[in-house]
């Protein structure tokens, strides 16, 4: 009987609410040619925050060109885009050209060679795509800046009948394929946003663009002193790289972030471990020599 409500909703959904032309980008699969910081990643520029000044996409400081490719997951009918390069007025444009994918190459859809805008709103001729590019040409310096970036469009038309509707059926799923989802609230902030217990058998988080700290074995990582710990935790009261206990009652916890920090801390301390095993078998090893030569002097005497 459960079933039969619930599938009669999904029904009247699909029958009902008509796409509408949104940001296809929020929250897709991204990737660039590069990141200047593991908080910089590209998956910052779809993350709806235009606010917040430190939630952006930042190349390395590398010669250009630099670029952001976002992964629609689906065929889509575009024809806008919108992008912030500046923020708070501080104006930071770039070149560029946004390009799309057909299937086998890029196609420029907008060329920006003369801009001068730290925000960026450009239309052009509706066109298909699975993915799409924005191609940094170059800029006032090294480095692309990238806010946020928004693509305009509605899902590509499928034959189905129901490719008007924000619920799209593919096989035995039913994916909603706009907007946002609310569990136990009315104002969802992600993808999917739920206020209350989540209980489930496993969680699976992709990287998408965020780098697993194996960087701290490399030979150029910059180990801190334990005397530089030390006095960093006595000024801070917490770790270095590790966010204090008031930002986490205000900001909450980024699963995926912390737990990549607190793989960063094991494996420096880690390296304090073998630091410290490596040091105390020197140790060892002059206190057994120290030994031979105190009984050496005993023989002597006798």
């Amino acid at each position: 009987m459960i079933l039969k409500k619930i599938t009669g909703l999904l029904l009247i959904f699909t029958t009902l609410l008509s796409a509408q032309n949104t940001n296809i980008a929020l929250g897709k699969p991204s990737s660039s040619d590069s990141f200047s910081a593991s908080t910089n990643t590209s998956s910052k520029a779809v993350d709806g925050n235009i606010v917040d000044v430190e939630s952006r996409w930042l190349s390395a400081n590398t010669s250009w060109p630099h670029w952001i490719e976002i992964d629609l997951l689906n065929n889509y009918e575009i024809e806008q885009i919108k992008f912030w390069t500046g923020s708070g007025g501080y104006n930071r444009p770039v070149q560029y050209e946004f390009q799309v994918w057909n299937g086998s190459s890029w196609i420029t859809m907008v060329d920006g060679s003369s801009n001068n805008l730290a925000i960026v709103d450009e239309t052009f001729s509706k066109i298909s795509t699975s993915k799409v590019r924005l191609f940094g040409l170059g800029g006032i310096d090294n480095y692309f800046r990238l806010y946020e970036l928004e693509v305009y469009g509605i899902l590509e038309s499928s034959g189905s009948g129901n490719e008007n509707s924000v619920w799209v059926a593919s096989g035995n799923n039913i994916n909603y394929t706009n907007g946002s989802v609310g569990i136990g609230t009315n104002v969802p902030d992600a993808k999917l946003t739920v206020k209350g217990n989540i209980h489930t058998n496993e969680v699976k988080v992709d990287l998408q663009g965020a780098v697993a700290p194996d960087y701290v074995f490399y030979d150029n990582y910059k180990l801190k002193k334990l005397e530089e710990v030390q006095r960093y935790i006595e000024k801070y009261g917490h770790l270095p790289n590790i966010p204090s206990a008031k930002e986490m009652k205000q900001q909450g916890i980024n699963l995926k972030e912390m737990n990549l920090k607190l793989l960063e801390k094991i494996e420096e301390l880690t390296l304090y471990i073998l630091m410290q095993n490596k040091n105390q078998k020197l140790q060892n090893l002059k206190q057994l020599e120290l030994e031979k030569r105190l009984k050496k002097l005993e023989r002597k005497r006798l």
